[in-house]
């Protein structure tokens, strides 16, 4: 049977502590992260994004952040592609993808994609990393 790869998707609210909630994850579980925000793509859009910062970036890995000039298109199906494509490539080297912001829709297309799918059975532990780290409910 064919098993499904583990991904963790945190949305909320502008402001809310995704971004900080994810990247808490990300040191305590060996986690990627994987922007689903249609904004981060593009460089040079800092300005009403909330892009994390240059020691976010670097405290762990980030995917899909700063990867386009403000003027190429990216659509939902862009976001679909790249975003199922990392999410294999980080399961195989046995990491933990976590999509991190919100674009409903990317996310809303995302969860009908196959190779996306699964609930998970870490939400306890991943609201209690959270909650450890100060960044409010998961």
């Amino acid at each position: 049977m064919l098993q499904k790869p583990k991904v963790v998707v945190i949305l909320g609210a502008t402001a809310t502590g995704k971004s900080h909630c994810a990247i808490e994850i990300a040191k305590q579980f060996q986690g990627e992260i994987i922007s689903g925000d249609s904004m981060l793509v593009y460089k040079n859009m800092n300005i009403g994004t909330a892009k994390p910062t240059a020691e976010e970036l670097a405290a762990v890995p980030h995917h899909l952040v700063d990867i386009l000039p403000p003027d190429a298109s990216f659509s939902v199906v862009d976001f679909k592609e790249r975003a199922s494509a990392l999410i294999t490539e980080i399961n195989a080297r046995g990491h933990l993808p976590i999509i991190a912001g919100g674009t409903g829709l990317y996310i809303k297309a995302l969860r009908s994609a196959p190779q996306a799918g699964g609930r998970g059975t870490g939400k306890r532990r991943v609201g209690a990393a959270c909650a450890s780290a100060g960044a409010g409910a998961a």
